[in-house]
C-alpha cells in the first residue's frame, strides 16, 4: 500500500482557478497546464457508513476511459496541514456506475482490504461528479507536484434528487519531497491568500453537504 501526501484548500469560487490557469510560474516553481478531465467517483460503504466512521474511503473512479478501485485509510499529519493517508489502488475493468463491485470483488482487487471489508455489505453512499483542471509543478523536468482544481457536484441515492456543489483545490506530492511541497504551499498561500484545510476529505465534504452525517 502506498502513501498519499497532499494539502487541501477550500476556495469560494473559480476566480482563483482562472488566475492559476493564466500563470506559468508560482514564485520559483514552473507550471505545466494539463487541461481538464471529467471524473465520476462512487463511494462505497455500508448503510451505517461503517467505513466512513472508521476513517476509510472505498471508491470506484471512472476517468479518461479507465475504471479503478481505491481504498484510503485514516489521515495523519505531522504539522496539521500536510495530510498523509495510506492508499491502495487497482484497475477494476468491467465495473461501472451501474455495475458496482461488492465486498468480495473489492477484497479480490485490493487484498489489503480483506480485514476491513470481510463480513460487510457494501452499497453506493455518495456520487461525486468532478470537473478537474490539472496543473503540474515541475522539478528537474519531472512532474513533482500535482495541483488539482475541482468543481464538484455531489449526489447520493440516500437523498434522491438532492445535489450540492463544492469548489476545492488540492496539491499532491508526486515525485518531489515533503520539503518541496511545504515550500510550494508557502508560495501558493502568498500569491493567493488561502489557508489550508485541516483533516478534510472529499467523502466527508460530500456527506456533510448532503446532510448525511
Amino acid at each position: 500500500m502506498g502513501t498519499e501526501r497532499e494539502v487541501k484548500y477550500q476556495v469560494l469560487d473559480q476566480a482563483l482557478f482562472r488566475r492559476l490557469n493564466a500563470m506559468d510560474h508560482i514564485g520559483n516553481f514552473a507550471l505545466e497546464h494539463a487541461g481538464t478531465v471529467d471524473i465520476l467517483t462512487i463511494y462505497l460503504d455500508t448503510p451505517e457508513l461503517t467505513l466512513f466512521y472508521s476513517h476509510h474511503a472505498l471508491r470506484l473512479r471512472i476517468m479518461q476511459g479507465r475504471v479503478f478501485l481505491s481504498l484510503k485509510g485514516p489521515s495523519t499529519s505531522s504539522d496539521g496541514l500536510v495530510q498523509e493517508r495510506p492508499e491502495d489502488e487497482a484497475d477494476a475493468p468491467g465495473f461501472s456506475e451501474k455495475l458496482l463491485p461488492g465486498a468480495e470483488d473489492a477484497m479480490r482487487l485490493l487484498p489489503s482490504s480483506v480485514q476491513l471489508l470481510k463480513s460487510l455489505t457494501l452499497c453506493a453512499s455518495l456520487r461525486s461528479l468532478d470537473k478537474r483542471a490539472l496543473h503540474y509543478v515541475l522539478h528537474q523536468s519531472e512532474r513533482a507536484y500535482e495541483i488539482a482544481c475541482d468543481s464538484v457536484v455531489f449526489s447520493s441515492p440516500r437523498r434522491p434528487g438532492i445535489k450540492a456543489d463544492a469548489t476545492e483545490l488540492e496539491i499532491e506530492q508526486k515525485a518531489g519531497s515533503v520539503e518541496g511541497l511545504q515550500d510550494l504551499m508557502r508560495a501558493f498561500e502568498t500569491f493567493f491568500a488561502v489557508v489550508p484545510r485541516r483533516g478534510s476529505s472529499k467523502y466527508q465534504d460530500g456527506l456533510k453537504a448532503l446532510e448525511l452525517i
